[in-house]
């Protein structure tokens, strides 16, 4: 009696429970989390009382401990109020006789959901805190490393140039524009990361064939395959393909899988790109038969905190953008992007977007658009 002041202000839901599991005392705190009065409740259980059965079970269950060891209980349990779904801190007291027998059990829950919540909230903060950090290091990184080094190299050849007999001359330009095209896409790639990372780039959607954009896109990578003497191809297709997307997204994320899969395959594999409707869905397929990605690496090529350093078959480097660039594009339209490898046996990029949400028919080209080939094929590069 001496504590009843205390229990009947404080926010902690306190009662006392007999044997049979019924109500022996409740503080007004109750109200709070059932809706019921302390009086309503006395002399009655909580299945008497019209609570859920699994929760009916985890009180008799939890009570049933106490009434056996003699010792307390604590637990942590999640329950259905009027407010919703309430945490609590939960602690049974048993409570003995002169005889050391125990007569009832004192139960006190202390409402924890205000602190999960602010605890669930530091971490999401601390979780993109860590996300920013790692942007920024990967940013500095490239600015230090992948942007220097091409730089220095051009500076160089430029240097070379000058000394250079007009014979030797023309391999060192082949070889500057080269950098100078590796250096211009690795400054798109970082553009378009940075408006990106503030929220610039919103997709533009529109219905158009899907096939006929692969076309285009293979016929700008034939001149690359045909370089590293690889066989580049896509599946032959009965006809147009709609899809309702932004299609500058969704070209760079066919050219950056087509390019990666060309970076990491020998002379004389090939490389291969299909796309059909699956149900809801389009899907599209880059195959290659190249070196494949240790099963360590694969689980980390889509993080922007991983770090990566792997060179093409013939020292192509990255900076390991590309596919982080993809992986954001293909979530701006609702759809996902896996990666499938086994070491020395090839790797498959699988994308999944949803399909024409209106069902509109792609829109006409001019007879300059058509595809490349009827069958929806680009021509082979040479072995």
């Amino acid at each position: 009696e001496r504590y009843r002041t205390l229990a009947e202000n404080t926010s902690d839901v306190i009662a006392r429970f007999d044997h049979a599991y019924r109500h022996l005392y409740m503080n007004p705190a109750v109200t709070r989390l059932t809706g019921l009065s302390p009086a309503a409740c006395l002399g009655k259980t909580h299945r008497e009382l019209g609570f859920p059965p699994d929760q009916c079970d985890l009180w008799e269950a939890t009570l049933e401990r106490a009434f056996a060891n003699g010792r307390p209980v604590h637990e942590n349990v999640d329950l259905d109020g009027p407010r919703g779904r309430l945490c609590f801190d939960w602690w049974l007291y048993p409570e003995h006789d002169a005889a050391g027998r125990v007569v009832s059990v004192l139960s006190n829950m202390h409402d924890l959901t205000e602190r999960r919540r602010v605890e669930d909230e530091l971490r999401a903060r601390e979780t993109q805190l860590r996300q920013l950090n790692a942007t920024k290091d990967k940013f500095f990184s490239i600015i230090a490393h992948d942007l220097k080094n091409p730089l220095n190299t051009f500076g160089m050849g430029l240097a070379l140039l000058r000394d250079r007999p007009p014979e030797e001359q023309e391999a060192l330009v082949a070889e500057l524009q080269e950098d100078a095209q590796r250096l211009r896409q690795l400054l798109e790639n970082l553009l378009t990361w940075a408006r990106l990372e503030q929220g610039q780039l919103i997709p533009n959607c529109f219905t158009f064939d899907l096939r006929h954009m692969i076309d285009e896109t293979l016929a700008l990578i034939t001149p690359l395959a045909a370089h590293k003497q690889i066989v580049l191809s896509a599946a032959p297709s009965p006809g147009p393909l709609s899809i309702r997307a932004d299609e500058t997204m969704l070209q760079t994320v066919v050219r950056n899988l087509l390019t990666n899969a060309l970076k990491f395959t020998k002379p004389g594999g090939s490389v291969t790109i299909s796309a059909r409707e699956c149900g809801d869905t389009t899907e599209i397929v880059v195959a290659d038969t190249g070196i494949g990605i240790p099963p360590d690496e694969l689980e980390q090529l889509f993080r922007i905190d991983a770090k990566r350093s792997r060179s093409g078959t013939r020292a192509e480097e990255g900076t390991g953008l590309g596919l982080i660039l993809c992986q954001e594009f293909v979530k701006q339209h609702g759809g996902t992007i896996r990666l499938e490898s086994e070491e020395e046996n090839g790797t498959r990029a699988i994308v999944r977007l949803p399909r024409t949400a209106d069902g509109a028919p792609a829109p006409e080209r001019s007879a300059s658009e058509k595809p490349l080939n009827p069958n929806g094929t680009v021509n082979r590069a040479p072995v």
